[in-house]
């Protein structure tokens, strides 16, 4: 049987979670071998959980500015 390997899109997830929940949500995406994708409009939002987003290695920045995907 072939396992499916699901990705899982967040939007603004830090503008919907405190750091507690932020910080469980990624604990349970690091055991799911899964593809995440997460967007926010504040990124230092984020520099409050980065510990946390070493959990989802490999992983890779990106900065969408004016219709333009930039690798960070």
């Amino acid at each position: 049987s072939k396992q499916i390997k699901p990705i899982i899109l967040f939007d603004d997830m830090t503008s919907e979670l405190d750091n507690q929940n932020t910080e469980h949500v990624l604990s349970l995406l690091a055991e799911c071998a899964c593809q995440v994708f997460i967007s926010t409009i504040d990124t230092s939002s984020l520099a409050d959980i980065e510990d946390k987003m070493t959990l989802l290695a490999p992983s890779q920045w990106f900065h969408v500015k004016h219709g333009q995907v930039l690798k960070q």
